[in-house]
């Protein structure tokens, strides 16, 4: 299989979510860690991050547009009470 068949067959298809596990997550966004993003996983029932997960089993899949707009959510303007 050439590299642009390997692209091809692993990109998402219009109206597809972009499932994946913690490493493959840590592996193409390396600016979390597997450790940080476990904590945020262990705790996501209380911090919201519920809404982005998926769980087949025991297998935790990680919807990675909804982990973002999840990120953007924790900076929005209300979450800045008594902040100088």
């Amino acid at each position: 299989m050439t590299t642009e068949a390997i692209a091809a067959a692993t990109l998402p298809r219009p109206g597809q979510r972009r499932l994946r596990t913690v490493q493959q997550f840590c592996q193409e966004h390396v600016a979390f860690t597997i450790g940080g993003l476990r904590w945020l996983l262990f705790h996501r029932e209380t911090n919201g991050l519920h809404q982005a997960v998926v769980k087949i089993g025991r297998r935790v899949l990680i919807d990675e547009d909804k982990f973002f707009e999840w990120v953007m959510q924790q900076n929005s303007p209300g979450q800045e009470e008594g902040r100088p």
